[in-house]
């Protein structure tokens, strides 16, 4: 069956978590209209399996310069293997890493998802791509080391507006993905001073993918910022990502607090009350975190039927990407669409005006 809709003529009794919600992503391309469901079954995602070579080539302008970074793809694989709608939804590092991997994932044959060993079409891929010098030192230079330790003392003094300037002048020099992701790192860390938990937020969904490149502490104190947000922001599907991040930290009696509140939160959501989060659409985008000209907030449904109430502000459409399907539409108050259970996982982005807030109800009808 398509998503259906329905107006719900008014607000509902709900649950709220906790506080204010605030996640956005980039969406790239055009929305797609909903069709109709596939049949639910076993289902195995696409698998690259023919590129010609195994990774992008590094470009030879970046690889000349000493510059890294990396591309996160967006795509769709057809029931026949091919990639297409292949869109970027993020790119760090100075240079054009990403107009390179896109034509060379566009040549790629995939084996295709399947449901019930049938080839089906899969909505929704994506993939981050890393440009890395094999030559280069896996550290930060002396100028950006120097930044750095400049950041950390405004932080632990308080001064936030202070620290983002300074990792303004940091980025401009840096080269490297171990200083792009200190960099980001210590962004979040500023927004989380600020009190503007929406953008750590999305600093800190960046750095989760390439922690690999900080120190055991680091990645401790990443970890456990990006379980205490999402808990105070009722981001429940994040929260459990990010608890299972820090079970192989070797502190439990220190996370006992944490894990605690995500285990309330858990019994929250088990039940059938209605629930409510507060998102905003974030006015101080970045390019590297979110879109500049498409603003958004994200959710993942812990449901699978959401509407929204108490808008204040702008809203421009509504739009579900899920593993099987994409469905986009106008964002109205109350009326609620409900998303089929075999379009699979899916996260919901609220396109807006910058500043505009409202309330998602999340819930089973």
């Amino acid at each position: 069956m398509p998503i259906s809709r329905r107006n719900t003529g008014g607000s509902m009794g709900l649950r709220r978590l906790g506080g204010i919600a605030s996640i956005c992503t980039v969406i790239a391309g055009v929305s797609v209209q909903a069709q109709p469901a596939v049949k639910q079954g076993t289902y195995t995602p696409p698998k690259r399996s023919e590129c010609g070579r195994d990774l992008p080539a590094y470009p030879l302008k970046e690889r000349d310069n000493w510059t890294e970074g990396w591309v996160d793809l967006r795509f769709d694989v057809t029931a026949d293997g091919k990639a297409q709608n292949v869109t970027v939804d993020y790119q760090m590092g100075r240079g054009d890493f990403a107009k390179h991997t896109a034509k060379w994932l566009e040549g790629c044959q995939f084996e295709p998802a399947s449901r019930d060993g049938m080839p089906v079409e899969a909505r929704n891929q994506s993939q981050r791509f890393y440009f890395r010098l094999e030559s280069a030192n896996p550290g930060a230079g002396p100028e950006i080391i120097r930044r750095l330790r400049a950041v950390d003392t405004l932080l632990d003094q308080g001064k936030a507006d202070e620290a983002m300037a300074e990792l303004d002048k940091a980025s401009k020099d840096s080269r490297f993905l171990y200083e792009m992701v200190h960099i980001m790192g210590r962004r979040a860390q500023a927004m989380a001073i600020a009190g503007k938990v929406d953008l750590a937020i999305l600093y800190l969904q960046q750095v989760r993918y390439s922690d690999t490149f900080l120190g055991p502490r680091e990645q401790g104190w990443v970890r456990r910022l990006t379980l205490r947000l999402a808990l105070s922001q009722d981001l429940y599907r994040d929260a459990v990502d990010a608890a299972e991040t820090i079970k192989d930290l070797g502190d439990k009696d220190a996370d006992k607090v944490l894990t605690s509140a995500l285990e309330r939160m858990r019994k929250a959501v088990e039940d059938e009350t209605p629930i409510g989060v507060d998102g905003r659409i974030p006015s101080e985008c970045r390019p590297e975190i979110c879109s500049t000209e498409q603003p958004s907030w994200r959710y993942r449904p812990v449901r699978r039927t959401i509407s929204l109430t108490d808008v204040k502000g702008q809203l421009d459409r509504v739009e579900a990407r899920c593993d099987a399907r994409t469905f986009s539409a106008k964002a109205e108050p109350d009326v609620t669409w409900t998303i089929p259970a075999s379009w699979g996982e899916c996260s919901v982005s609220i396109f807006g005006t910058p500043g505009s807030t409202f309330r998602i109800i999340d819930e089973n009808v």
